[in-house]
């Protein structure tokens, strides 16, 4: 579980959250649209696998509090269909948004450090692949009248097969 929640996830779903209901989160209002909103906010950050305390901080309430709310919003929703769609609705714009995020905001250090070595690790590799193709390049160079005077001619693979096979003698010293 991550142990902190990252305050531009905070104020993306916030905004989200309360640009469609209509409510702010913060209030300590016990009205059902307020509670259902911190449902919401509590349920899609969980869901995110932030841990309850991490949750429950960015609202200063404790972590039962968030346990407690997910649970009710997971036995609520079995009932109450205009919640499921706040929810539905909310998560899939909050996503849309989430997307626009690149990844990494989300890992913490250790995860970055490891993904840094490992794309230092692919373009060292990646380095020796453009040398390795450079050589190649370079070696079959030397070639290159030869290739462009077989593919001007427009060959069959019958009379491609004849000039392999000649070339092969020649080069072989069958012929002086």
């Amino acid at each position: 579980m991550r142990q902190v929640v990252e305050q531009f996830v905070v104020d993306n779903l916030v905004k989200v959250i309360e640009s469609y209901l209509g409510v702010d989160i913060y209030t300590n209002s016990r009205k059902r649209e307020c509670i259902n909103a911190r449902m919401i906010y509590y349920k899609m950050l969980n869901e995110r696998k932030y841990g309850w305390s991490a949750i429950a901080k960015t609202l200063n309430k404790n972590h039962a509090t968030i346990i407690n709310g997910v649970k009710q919003f997971d036995d609520i929703i079995m009932f109450d269909k205009e919640l499921l769609d706040d929810y539905k609705l909310i998560n899939e714009v909050y996503s849309a948004t989430e997307e626009d995020v690149h990844t990494t905001s989300f890992m913490t250090r250790a995860e970055l450090i490891n993904e840094a070595y490992n794309l230092e690790k692919q373009n060292k590799s990646l380095n020796l692949s453009i040398e390795e193709l450079k050589y190649s390049l370079n070696y079959y160079q030397k070639y290159k009248n030869l290739i462009q005077l077989i593919d001007d001619r427009k060959l069959s693979d019958e009379k491609m097969r004849t000039i392999t096979t000649k070339l092969n003698h020649f080069l072989n010293g069958l012929y002086n």
